[in-house]
């Protein structure tokens, strides 16, 4: 094991509290899919770019895989590129999750992302209670890293 996939088996376990191998393809229609939902406003931002690029390369991406991304536009249907990897249930429940934390990768989360957004939750079966309590729970993990890093480090980043 090098150190890239013990960062991405860290991070797994870490975040989510599994380690799974996925295939480059289906990692990159993943991301893909989040892509999409960030450019919904048709304005992706580099800071939404940046944060797909950076989970996909901490969850096992490739260089390969990263350069697909960098490249992708972001224009197709998020049904279509969900068909392609028939992703297991559960993804689709950390797929909208995700795509929410990533539309809000720039600071702002507006109403055609969380239209996107929501129209994918209904497509792979998650309810919009459910996007409203990911919603909620985003919010709410954003006070408490806010929290986390004045108590820390309350003078500032030290680095």
């Amino acid at each position: 094991m090098d150190a890239h996939d013990i960062g991405c088996t860290w991070s797994l376990l870490e975040h989510w509290d599994f380690s799974v191998e996925t295939s480059q393809d289906a990692l990159l229609d993943y991301f893909k899919a989040l892509v999409v939902c960030c450019n919904a406003d048709g304005n992706l931002t580099e800071e939404e770019r940046e944060w797909c690029m950076g989970y996909c390369a901490a969850t096992g991406g490739t260089e390969e895989t990263l350069q697909a991304l960098r490249e992708y536009v972001g224009d197709e249907q998020v049904a279509v590129i969900i068909g392609r990897s028939r992703p297991h249930a559960a993804t689709h429940r950390r797929l909208i999750y995700d795509a929410i934390r990533a539309a809000s990768s720039d600071g702002h989360y507006n109403e055609a992302e969380r239209s996107t957004i929501r129209r994918m939750a209904g497509e792979v079966g998650v309810t919009n209670g459910d996007v409203d309590a990911f919603e909620a729970l985003y919010a709410e993990e954003q006070r408490l890293k806010d929290r986390r890093i004045g108590l820390v480090i309350p003078v500032g980043t030290p680095h």
